[in-house]
């Protein structure tokens, strides 16, 4: 697909790429910050750390 399209879709395909992959390491760095915060204990969710 990536070779017979055109530089516009190319350039939004990058484009989403790019926006996912920031979404998907501020997801996680969220998620580790709130880890070791302790915010997870607190909240009576109670994941096991091996599950």
């Amino acid at each position: 697909m990536e070779y017979s399209a055109h530089s516009n879709v190319k350039k939004a395909m990058e484009r989403a790429h790019a926006e996912r992959s920031q979404a998907l390491f501020s997801g996680l760095a969220r998620l580790f910050r709130l880890r070791k915060s302790g915010v997870a204990k607190t909240t009576g969710i109670g994941f096991s750390r091996w599950a």
